[in-house]
């Protein structure tokens, strides 16, 4: 359900075919080729690091249309921001119920799209630390159990080896398939509403 897949309902609607822009050709066609072969990727748990170096290129609204694909063809899609996720995981205050149902649902879903990651300049030693060993089990385990994770940031990798350590980022760089998206503003895009033609 697209409810629970808690993708932005600005996106709700968000069609790939219709990017017609040629300064996202080259993104597209590899979306493209990814979302072509979903199942197969699915199933080996194959991922994507959609990267730009600014804000607004639409990479949240591109991982957004793959999620909903996904759903289309019955797998289960859970879409949220990272900060919020660590956030969550890592509130000593929150109920210990809570939290574990929150990382079975990081854990078990078929696509997780993790949206912005890296976006928080300053960590603190502890959330460091949290980051490169919770977090890095976490998805460390999903690869193992062949899940796929999609992630958007305004970082490149190596700026996120920087921030989070180079053991965190080397758990998913195996099955993570970078795409880098061009200084673009997608508000520009010419948005198909209404659903996949396919």
């Amino acid at each position: 359900h697209k409810i629970n897949a808690n993708i932005p309902v600005e996106y709700r609607s968000w069609t790939l075919n219709r990017v017609i822009d040629t300064k996202l050709s080259k993104v597209m066609k590899q979306v493209s080729e990814f979302v072509d072969n979903i199942q197969y990727n699915i199933d080996q748990g194959n991922g994507l690091f959609l990267c730009s170096e600014e804000t607004g290129t639409g990479k949240s609204a591109i991982a957004s249309g793959i999620g909903m694909k996904a759903l289309e063809l019955g797998y289960s899609v859970y879409f949220d921001g990272f900060d919020k996720c660590k956030n969550i995981l890592s509130d000593r205050l929150l109920d210990y119920e809570i939290k574990e149902k929150f990382r079975e649902k990081l854990l078990n879903v078929d696509i997780l799209i993790l949206d912005d990651l890296g976006l928080e300049e300053s960590l603190s030693d502890k959330q460091k630390d949290f980051v490169m060993n919770y977090l890095t089990l976490l998805f460390k385990e999903r690869c193992n159990n062949m899940k796929s994770t999609i992630f958007t940031s305004n970082k490149q990798v190596e700026n996120l080896e920087l921030l989070y350590g180079g053991r965190f980022w080397s758990v998913f760089m195996g099955r993570i398939k970078t795409i880098k998206f061009p200084k673009y503003d997608y508000r520009a895009l010419d948005l198909n509403v209404g659903g996949y033609d396919t």
